[in-house]
């Protein structure tokens, strides 16, 4: 729970929390603007994820090289962009490349 001691750290707060949600809404505007194949899944206020399978073996659930690199391409562009206000990790569950990209 958190207690606020003064109206002035309640709206701190909220406007932190809204830096957050601006960040990644201008990561998604940014990344619908990128020649890509990767798709926008599970957004909300901190974070994003994008995905892919495009290139990935869905018989041997692996996943393919060439989204490992669209997704290395995609996290360099907006690290490039964002700099120090996100933080992006890049993962793979069976067949699907996960860029995720956070606000920090």
């Amino acid at each position: 729970m958190v207690r606020y001691t003064n109206l002035g750290d309640k709206m701190k707060l909220k406007h932190y929390l809204n830096e957050e949600q601006d960040i990644i809404k201008e990561v998604i505007k940014f990344f619908k603007s990128q020649r890509t194949w990767f798709q926008t899944d599970s957004p909300d206020k901190k974070s994003v994820l994008f995905i892919s399978r495009d290139n990935g073996s869905v018989g041997d659930e692996e996943p393919g090289k060439k989204d490992f690199k669209e997704a290395q391409r995609l996290a360099k562009l907006i690290k490039k962009k964002f700099g120090n206000t996100v933080d992006i990790d890049i993962d793979s569950v069976d067949e699907w490349v996960h860029l995720e990209v956070t606000a920090k």
